[in-house]
């Protein structure tokens, strides 16, 4: 399996690729801004993406409120995005719930990232169908 991770904190990205490697997960590529995202899709194909819920637009720019959720919009209502995401599923990580139904085919479901809760679980539960 191979995973893209999008997110801006390098000490949740570590513990993300960490729950992944006890998974047998070990082919992770991390980015940090959303233009950094789509350059990787058009690069490569990733099975899922971990999605942070507030990252930046743009490589070192201000980390944007909501933009995972925008972001699952946006691939959901253009059949480009659609294409560059192929197969991939989204997991939104986030320090928040998101109390939005979303409903793509894409999206597994968001799980909240806080740094003193291992979320090894919950990726278990969501990866369970796909691993």
């Amino acid at each position: 399996m191979k995973v893209l991770i999008v997110d801006d904190d390098t000490f949740k990205i570590k513990e993300i690729i960490r729950s992944l490697n006890k998974l047998g997960i070990d082919n992770i590529k991390s980015v940090s801004s959303l233009r950094e995202m789509y350059s990787s899709l058009k690069e490569d194909t990733f099975d899922l993406i971990i999605l942070d819920n507030n990252f930046p637009e743009f490589i070192d720019s201000l980390p944007k409120r909501n933009l995972g959720l925008e972001t699952l919009y946006m691939i959901s209502q253009r059949k480009l995005l659609l294409n560059l995401l192929g197969k991939a599923k989204v997991i939104i990580c986030s320090s928040d719930d998101i109390d939005e139904d979303i409903s793509y085919d894409f999206y597994l479901g968001n799980i909240i990232y806080d740094s003193s809760i291992d979320i090894l679980g919950d990726l278990k539960s969501f990866l369970g169908g796909i691993l």
